[in-house]
């Protein structure tokens, strides 16, 4: 699967979690989702399972408010291609 594909999959992954649209840049593989106070322990398991499927992940709460991000370069199935 394509590191586009990848992304697009990640992305109604993290919409459908935290109910919340994911924003890009210039870089269509690479997300980001605000994550809201109310999202429960289970979507958080549920999340993190989902970041956990990207070539890196992270998070961000800085200015009070939760941030995850997570890119996709590579293809699945396909170690090391780009």
């Amino acid at each position: 699967m394509s590191a586009r594909l990848r992304a697009a999959e990640l992305r109604t992954d993290l919409e459908r979690i935290t109910g919340q649209a994911a924003q890009t840049d210039e870089y269509p593989t690479h997300l980001r989702v605000s994550v809201p106070a109310s999202v429960d322990e289970a979507s958080w398991s549920t999340l993190l399972d989902v970041l956990r499927s990207a070539d890196c992940w992270g998070s961000n709460d800085a200015d009070g408010h939760t941030r995850v991000w997570a890119s996709v370069t590579t293809k699945r199935g396909n170690p090391g291609e780009r």
